[in-house]
């Protein structure tokens, strides 16, 4: 006897797809929507965990090796490679840039990190997409602050 599978039916149009009906988790550093798992800093450190300690003893090899082989930082008219990109940051970190004391971690999962702090009259916002457990895109958006009024 063959048991039949039913054919998974589709979302109705009216059904809202959004995961902010998911509870809101806030577990030690673990924020976001509806997360599946939250692992234990002790078992598994976060990829944004570990470039905090990278930035915190700066260690241009760690921060080189935290990167997929494929990683490319998105300006907004050119791609950096890997190689230029470890430059550019080693040679900030080498003139006291010190941008990781002032960033916040806004959300990370097993995909993607986003982190923020304010620069000068900026708000900056770095996006980090991995791949294999690695940096493999990086973009940053730069906003005006905006005045009080």
């Amino acid at each position: 006897m063959s048991a039949e599978i039913e054919p998974e039916q589709p979302i109705p149009a009216s059904v809202s797809l959004s995961n902010h009906k998911l509870p809101f988790i806030d577990v030690e550093k673990r924020v976001g929507y509806g997360l599946r798992k939250c692992k234990s800093e002790e078992r598994d450190m976060s990829l944004q965990s570990l470039m905090q300690g990278i930035f915190d003893n700066w260690d241009k090899e760690a921060f080189k090796a935290a990167h997929h082989p494929d990683y490319m930082f998105i300006r907004e008219f050119e791609m950096v490679t890997l190689e230029d990109h470890v430059e550019t940051i080693d040679g900030l970190m080498q003139q006291g840039y010190d941008i990781h004391k002032k960033w916040t971690l806004i959300h990370e999962n097993d995909y993607v990190s986003e982190v923020r702090w304010e620069e000068n009259d900026e708000i900056v916002t770095h996006c980090i997409l991995k791949k294999d457990g690695l940096h493999w895109r990086g973009f940053v958006s730069r906003d005006p602050k905006k005045k009080a009024t």
